[in-house]
């Protein structure tokens, strides 16, 4: 997902990149400069200059008044990662809303067709309707998204269309992401891609916040520049945490009313371990996933990392401990300033700069000074388009997913990233900073983003257990995790 940014946020970028905190100094070693590596696709010092150079190749089209389906979904009850950007019913003031309605009348007034959004609730309905309509030869939707925790089961199921069997799509364009097509192919085949069809793939990325006032107070090394000299890694907010996590209370034990030094949560747990250097899977000859938690040095690391982060002297799971679940499970606590380090995803950073706390943002850590940071997507909710087997008209729809992700990279991704990320989420040109830098080096780790045999939920699972025995989890699951990709691997190849 190495973001490419159009119009104003492309200047605003360049003006960054000449700020001091991450500039390239050269001749540090490997992970010692954060370096701002955003590819702005035809960036030129001209607003908008790059979008009109880069308009897709298309000829003139009359749809003749042609509804496009697309079938959304949201997570269950958290409307953060609620879908707003494809169909919003009139303009609303707000900025994403207004620039998803104006693209729609753009995409009416050029091509003489509408948009049609059918939304389902969560993960598990969206799959049970795109089930029902291809097993019944429905041609119900021209594009689909599907998030990570179940999207797997419909290429094993043979539901969804090869994207390079698709008409007019130029992949390399900066409007879709061409490392998401290429590092989830199975067999060199891609069923699956982010794209700026919907900006809702930029909610599922991992970031960690940081409370300033804490900071301050216990006089600790400033994130910032631990990030940017290569030394913000798991040990050091480990060490940070322990010197600030104390009994506030008196009562002898650690709660709701204590100080703590990491507040993390059974999601994010696979995004520690990931930003670590420990894949569940990664492709392997002839674009095989081969899986590599089991080996010698991820086992280790993940001992390492769950021995430390399981430890309620400092670290707490708000959505899985009993004793620690709170209304709010992952921002609660940090905005009572009794969380040091919060390891989250962005809609939760949206939520908390409403609130009156200072706060500053950080990629998650990696295991060791040598290595680079690994920015990561939040597989289980990353929501990645497809393309339903039964539609039978792919020339039309890979004619509007190229007009409509186009009009999305130009129009709704300025909107996001400028005005929402960094206009409201950073709070300071640090903050900005590092956004830039996470979204423009997002890494995907195969094994967790398809979920085989419900692996990366399981791994969850051992925060709420605390359970540190991962050569035994290893040992009882490495089987049906192999049997899962087998079953892929036969059903693609």
């Amino acid at each position: 997902m190495k973001v490419n940014l159009p119009k104003n946020v492309s200047i605003l970028l360049a003006a960054l990149l000449m700020l001091p905190l991450f500039a390239s100094c050269g001749g540090g070693g490997a992970g010692n400069e954060v370096e701002n590596n955003t590819e702005t696709a035809g960036e030129t010092s001209a607003a908008g200059t790059e979008t009109e150079a880069l308009k897709p190749d298309l000829p003139d089209r009359d749809f003749n008044g042609r509804g496009f389906t697309i079938l959304t979904q949201g997570w269950y009850t958290y409307t953060p990662l609620d879908f707003t950007d494809i169909a919003p019913e009139e303009l609303d003031g707000e900025v994403l809303n207004d620039a998803a309605f104006n693209r729609n009348v753009k995409m009416s007034t050029a091509y003489n067709c509408s948009v049609v959004q059918s939304n389902e609730i969560n993960a598990a309905d969206a799959m049970s309707k795109i089930t029902a309509t291809v097993s019944a030869g429905e041609d119900a939707y021209d594009i689909a998204f599907v998030r990570g925790t179940n999207f797997s089961v419909g290429i094993t199921s043979g539901f969804y269309t090869e994207l390079n069997d698709i008409p007019f799509v130029d992949y390399n364009m900066p409007w879709w992401d061409r490392d998401s097509l290429e590092s989830l192919a199975i067999c060199g085949k891609s069923y699956v891609i982010c794209g700026d069809i919907s900006t809702n793939d930029m909610m599922a990325v991992w970031n960690v916040c940081f409370n300033k006032k804490l900071i301050d107070d216990y006089s600790l090394d400033s994130p910032y520049e631990l990030v940017t000299s290569g030394k913000w890694t798991f040990d050091k907010s480990i060490e940070m945490s322990k010197a600030v996590a104390h009994d506030v209370d008196g009562d002898g034990k650690m709660g709701k009313a204590d100080m703590w030094g990491i507040n993390h949560t059974n999601d994010t747990v696979i995004g520690i371990l990931n930003a670590c250097g420990v894949r569940i899977a990664e492709s392997g000859m002839n674009g095989i996933p081969q899986v590599t938690i089991n080996s010698e040095k991820s086992v280790t690391r993940t001992v390492d990392i769950f021995t430390k982060l399981f430890n309620e002297e400092y670290a707490v799971d708000t959505l899985s401990r009993p004793h620690m679940q709170l209304t709010d499970s992952d921002g609660e606590l940090f905005r009572q300033d009794l969380v040091l380090f919060l390891y989250t995803a962005t809609p939760m950073v949206g939520a908390l700069r409403q609130m009156d706390v200072e706060f500053g943002l950080l990629p998650y850590p990696k295991y060791a000074e040598s290595e680079d940071y690994a920015p990561c997507t939040a597989g289980i909710f990353l929501p990645m388009i497809v393309v339903p087997v039964t539609n039978t008209e792919l020339e039309d729809t890979g004619f509007f997913m190229e007009a409509y992700a186009y009009e999305g990279w130009a129009n709704l991704v300025p909107a996001y990233y400028d005005v929402i990320l960094q206009g409201k989420f950073a709070s300071d040109n640090e903050s900005g900073e590092i956004l830039d830098y996470i979204y423009g080096n997002i890494t995907y780790d195969i094994g967790n983003i398809y979920n085989f045999d419900s692996f990366t939920s399981a791994i969850g699972g051992l925060s709420k257990s605390m359970d540190t025995d991962f050569a035994s989890f290893i040992a009882g699951r490495l089987s049906p995790l192999q049997v899962a990709i087998d079953a892929l691997v036969e059903k693609v190849g």
